[in-house]
């Protein structure tokens, strides 16, 4: 996809949002939105983001948040999905988790 513009006469450039696609060999557009009435700059961000950009806007001046701690879950998940699946193991579970003091249920 792409933006392209197409100059008009005595009017403004009509301005659109494009695809190519090959057809029998030969290379065609196909026009999916007329950008035209949007403002300008929505316009260049939106070209920004065809081109592999990333979206900043009021919030860009904001600092960004930074992460001081993070703890893992993922295995925490897998236990309670394997415990969840099989009834019979409950008891081998409890079992094992009640030789180790840090794990709970």
């Amino acid at each position: 996809m792409f933006i392209d513009t197409i100059p008009n006469r005595k009017s403004p450039p009509a301005v659109l949002l494009r695809e190519s696609y090959r057809e029998g060999g030969r290379v065609k557009k196909r026009t999916l939105a007329n950008l035209s009435k949007l403002p300008q700059a929505l316009i260049a961000g939106i070209a920004a983001l065809l081109d592999g950009g990333k979206v900043s806007g009021k919030r860009a001046a904001e600092p960004g948040f930074e992460i001081v701690r993070s703890l893992p879950h993922g295995h925490v998940a897998a236990v309670q999905a394997m415990r969840s699946a099989s009834s019979g193991s409950n008891e081998c579970c409890r079992a094992a988790l009640a030789s180790t003091s840090a794990c709970a249920i």
